[in-house]
């Protein structure tokens, strides 16, 4: 039975369907050229004029405004908890501590904070870990736990403003 594939050059390659060595895209079987015409559209684009750095540089107006796009409160969060761990002493109990609470996560990453959701909200719940930071980490931590339960949770609190 003989087999013609389309490959990704826009030409076909014929063979014989029990010796087919090489993985190509599109198989149509013989007889079905007619595809072939719509296959592959060359599209002559226009040169841009200008691309100065400075100038908006985009051809339609933005969909949404830029003041009204927000980080997702997750990456806030995300961000937060990264900077709290790499100004945690690295040879403190509450590092130590963070280290042995999570046995599956590398060394490199809590080194360099790289936290998901699920960890952050296990350490929030962990009385533990807050008893073994010293007092500038249990400061920050605290309030880092305030900031996600008041601002950054599903529910904002009444007073939000003041928390930030």
């Amino acid at each position: 039975m003989e087999v013609t594939w389309w490959s990704q050059g826009c030409g076909t390659v014929t063979r014989n369907a029990t010796r087919v060595h090489k993985i190509l895209l599109f198989p149509l079987w013989v007889g079905q050229r007619g595809h072939k015409k719509n296959h592959c559209v060359n599209k002559l684009w226009p040169k841009r004029t200008s691309l100065t750095p400075g100038e908006k540089n985009a051809v339609n107006p933005p969909l949404v405004l830029p003041e009204k796009i927000f980080l997702p409160p997750l990456h806030i969060k995300l961000g937060l908890m990264k900077n709290f761990v790499k100004c945690m002493d690295k040879t403190g109990r509450g590092f130590k501590y963070m280290r042995n609470n999570f046995p599956n996560v590398s060394d490199a990453k809590i080194k360099e904070g790289i936290f998901i959701g699920p960890e952050i909200r296990e350490l929030m719940q962990d009385k533990q870990f807050g008893e073994d930071l010293n007092e500038t980490e249990r400061n920050a931590w605290l309030s880092f736990k305030k900031i996600c339960k008041d601002f950054l949770g599903n529910y904002k609190a009444a007073n939000y403003q003041d928390v930030v």
